[in-house]
């Protein structure tokens, strides 16, 4: 990446080193930029850069806390990182949400008893969109999501996780975590439906869960996202009653949810 290309993320690089205190090693293998770019992009805005005893400023956080997926919190947030959260080399772990949805960022947070900064960003892609993200920097919790399954790149090859790394008695919290960040739930006049995104056969293995848990049958059909895009899928389902059964499934003794979608779903069994 040029110098002149990195001036575009000039506010986001500028926040990494200042508040979230990543090293520009680090900053530069996000950006896919040269180490001395950066060092020089930043000289360039005026900003001092730490010598090395400075740059190593650690954050508190549980790094063997996905190391065994033994409790419906942590069946829920990896469900969650696989749906809306990513890694990137050599040790970062991203979650960026809309900033409504800040407070959930600190549910994360305190499960893995971190004083993780979240921080806040407009991006004027495709208009205004304002929103939070974490980064955490951990060796072990990096490692421990790729033997979870959490790929780097993941979108269109995502898979299921067994049982060994998801037992069964917290598949339904892995999925509602999933839910909450890669799928929908619409209330209107006229429809009342879910949806999920996802490869085919992370959403066949959801499916199937369905029709173990629901007395209703999910159909196996799957629709393309994208027509240029080979394993990017959603499914969709209608009904009242058909929705209610799966979600309340998903909801059923759940400590840990996304409280926007938790809203919606009330508003639909009291309705």
């Amino acid at each position: 990446m040029t110098r002149y290309k990195l001036d575009k993320y000039k506010d986001e690089i500028v926040n990494l080193y200042i508040n979230e205190k990543l090293s520009c090693a680090k900053i530069a293998n996000l950006y896919n930029a040269h180490l001395c770019g950066i060092y020089d992009a930043l000289k360039r805005w005026g900003i001092k850069t730490r010598n090395l005893s400075d740059s190593h400023k650690l954050y508190k956080v549980n790094d063997n806390y996905f190391k065994n997926i033994d409790s419906e919190a942590k069946a829920y947030w990896l469900g969650f990182i696989y749906a809306d959260g990513y890694i990137t080399k050599p040790s970062n772990i991203g979650i960026s949400l809309k900033d409504i949805d800040d407070v959930h960022l600190t549910k994360f947070l305190k499960c893995i008893n971190s004083d993780y900064p979240i921080n806040y960003y407009v991006s004027t892609g495709y208009g205004e969109c304002r929103y939070a993200r974490i980064i955490i920097n951990s060796v072990q919790m990096f490692n421990d999501l790729l033997l979870k399954g959490v790929k780097l790149k993941k979108s269109l090859i995502l898979q299921f996780p067994d049982e060994q790394i998801v037992p069964k008695e917290f598949q339904l919290s892995f999925i509602r975590g999933y839910f909450d960040g890669d799928g929908s739930l619409i209330l209107s006049e006229n429809s009342i439906n879910i949806k999920l995104c996802g490869t085919k056969e992370f959403l066949c293995k959801v499916i199937e869960i369905f029709n173990e848990v629901s007395n209703y049958n999910f159909q196996n059909k799957l629709f393309k996202r994208h027509k240029d895009e080979k394993n990017n899928y959603y499914f969709s389902y209608g009904g009242r009653l058909k929705v209610i059964s799966i979600l309340s499934k998903l909801y059923d003794n759940a400590n840990i949810f996304l409280d926007r979608k938790f809203e919606k779903y009330n508003k639909l069994i009291n309705s």
